[in-house]
């Protein structure tokens, strides 16, 4: 461990409790990204006004634990058709300097070169190839079922367009030794590779989403949490899942530790992406939060689906306006604008189409979504 290491607790909010705040981060989303009154009123969860408080950084000072006997860390890869940059990023997680962990590679139905690549120049990275094509979520739970067997005590869940530098593993997992209350911690994404340099202090933050592309979580959270909702398919994992690690006791958090995310995912947006997207998002509101909060996301994406492109680009601009003046809103709301571009693909007619496809799929599972809401919400904070 780099002497510049120094390793402490993490800061949390006591305003409120953790699944007040995710709810109030996912209404906040929603307002910010499209309208400025698609917010909840403060009655609806006590103490809104520490919502702009719940995101507080402290400078890593002191360590508590002594890391000599380096638990394992599963290394996991979901994979499809991602050749191109696995060839690009593999060589820097191959790099990582951590001395007790496992990689994996688990591939959903790739038509690609992606296993041999991997077989061939990288030899030491399990692969597990399946013909059989279960989604995103369906192929991270196989890795976490492996990572379980191989008795890892936490997981790092890799993009394949994920570039690190060589200590992240190092750094992160030192962070989670010394705050055992975290459940889930990402990173800090960066646009440039020159910016891959460890801080000199390592900060750690409780937020409520830490980035999708690439995080450490603890295999104590799948035990009690569970895997991945393989209905989702693909699009909306972590705001599934996410709301389920809070409700298990668990925080979540992020740390300064930089990654560079190339969001290959956003570059073809196709109709079924579309269509994920729409039914997703309002099966995650419905699943999580209950009749309101889907109904407040199905009147978004119905907007985003046949309002003109001028009016809808000048309520963004005052919305993303709105934003601008909230300091703590910034890094999930860049997220969240490039996300929207799967929402507006397609001619209008076409999207109005989807939506209600999208509507009518979950009014047809609404009692089994519902079930699932009220399974998801019998975790007590043991």
């Amino acid at each position: 461990m780099p002497p510049a290491y120094e390793p402490g607790v993490l800061i949390r909010h006591s305003a409120l409790d953790a699944e007040s705040i995710f709810l109030l981060f996912f209404l906040r989303e929603l307002r910010g990204e499209f309208f400025p009154f698609l917010q909840m009123p403060p009655a609806y969860v006590p103490g809104v006004r520490a919502l702009n408080r719940i995101e507080r950084q402290v400078a890593i000072t002191g360590s508590k634990t002594d890391l000599t006997a380096h638990p394992l860390v599963a290394v996991v890869i979901p994979n499809r058709n991602g050749a191109q940059f696995l060839r690009h990023n593999m060589p820097s997680l191959a790099a990582t300097d951590y001395p007790h962990w496992k990689m994996v590679l688990a591939d959903n139905s790739s038509t690609d070169d992606s296993v041999e690549f991997i077989r061939q120049d990288f030899d030491f990275c399990q692969v597990i190839a399946s013909h059989e094509d279960r989604g995103f979520a369906g192929n991270v739970n196989r890795l976490l079922r492996w990572s379980l067997d191989a008795n890892a005590k936490y997981i790092a869940v890799v993009s394949n367009d994920v570039t690190v530098p060589p200590a992240w593993l190092s750094y992160a997992v030192q962070a989670l030794e010394d705050n055992p209350n975290v459940g889930i911690l990402g990173f800090r994404e960066v646009a440039n590779p020159d910016w891959l340099i460890i801080p000199r202090h390592i900060e750690v933050t409780e937020t409520v989403y830490p980035s999708g592309c690439a995080f450490i979580l603890r295999t104590d959270v799948i035990r009690k949490v569970g895997l991945y909702d393989e209905t989702l398919y693909m699009y909306g994992e972590e705001q599934d899942y996410y709301p389920r690690v809070i409700r298990a006791g668990f925080t979540l958090a992020k740390t300064n530790i930089p990654l560079l995310h190339e969001r290959h995912g956003l570059q073809n947006v196709s109709r079924k992406t579309v269509w994920l997207r729409y039914r997703n998002a309002i099966y995650c509101a419905l699943k999580n939060f209950g009749l309101l909060a889907g109904a407040i996301v199905a009147a978004k994406i119905f907007c985003y689906a046949v309002l003109p492109d001028a009016l809808l680009k000048r309520l963004r601009a005052g919305s993303l306006a709105h934003l601008a003046s909230r300091a703590t809103l910034s890094e999930g709301s860049a997220a969240t604008v490039d996300n929207s571009v799967a929402l507006r693909n397609g001619p209008w007619i076409s999207r109005l189409g989807i939506f209600i496809a999208a509507i009518t799929w979950n009014i047809f599972h609404l009692p089994s979504t519902l079930t699932r809401r009220s399974f998801t919400l019998g975790f007590t904070n043991e």
